[in-house]
């Protein structure tokens, strides 16, 4: 039996979502560490024991975030587009 003329439509339509979900779960993940930010920087230029910056810090976990989400965000897109089942 042939598959349906939109299944190719709707495995892209579904690898989309994976996408745009995740890149919304990281926006707010990185959107709640700017208020956290922000809070900690109106006491001042707060170091970690008192030498590093703690804007370094949350930079640095920005970039892990972001980096996480895109990594698994496009392999699980990858995964659905290609068809493969789920682990």
């Amino acid at each position: 039996m042939r598959a349906p003329w939109y299944r190719p439509f709707q495995r892209a339509f579904r690898a989309t979502c994976y996408l745009v979900a995740h890149t919304l779960v990281a926006l707010v993940i990185i959107a709640i560490v700017e208020v956290i930010r922000h809070a900690i920087n109106a006491f001042g230029d707060p170091r970690l024991l008192d030498f590093l910056p703690l804007s370094y810090i949350f930079d640095a976990v920005d970039i892990a975030q972001l980096l996480v989400f895109l990594i698994f965000g496009t392999r699980e897109a990858i995964r659905e587009f290609r068809g493969e089942p789920d682990e």
